[in-house]
């Protein structure tokens, strides 16, 4: 399977408060208490926390899928990002030095390539950052999509 690597630029530490919470989010217990305040509260906010959603196993299983996405040589899936902190790892500080493969650049994003960074997949999967288009190919995560 064809996927996009995307390396994203390296950036300084986040302010100290940023994920700092100044309220409760509150939420619903199961998906049968969603109503329409609750999905105009999910379309004002863009999250609505739904307590036992999804059973243990579930979530296990969909760990488990995600973490093995991480390590694998092909994750099946159109797109793995990168924190940008993976540059340290491949002595990488710009898209210069990123080996001649076909990509773009110039994207706020970062660098953009086909291929996986070159390092063990332990390491590897410690950075990734985002998987995306993955569903089709992964039925624990289709089932809690």
């Amino acid at each position: 399977m064809t996927f996009t690597v995307v390396l994203e630029p390296k950036i300084g530490p986040h302010a100290p408060d940023l994920y700092r919470a100044d309220r409760y989010a509150g939420g619903v217990d199961g998906w049968e208490a969603v109503g329409e305040e609750q999905v105009e509260a999910y379309r004002r906010d863009g999250f609505l926390v739904v307590r036992g959603g999804f059973t243990i196993e579930e979530m296990e299983t969909a760990n488990r899928e995600l973490r093995e996405m991480q390590l694998s040589e092909d994750p099946q899936c159109d797109s793995v990002y990168y924190e940008g902190t993976i540059r340290d790892e491949l002595n990488r500080d710009s898209q210069e030095d990123l080996p001649e493969v076909p990509r773009e650049t110039g994207y706020a994003l970062g660098d953009i390539t086909d291929q996986l960074p070159n390092l063990p997949p332990e390491t590897r999967a410690r950075y990734v950052r985002k998987l995306m288009g993955f569903v089709q190919h992964h039925p624990p995560l289709d089932a809690i999509a």
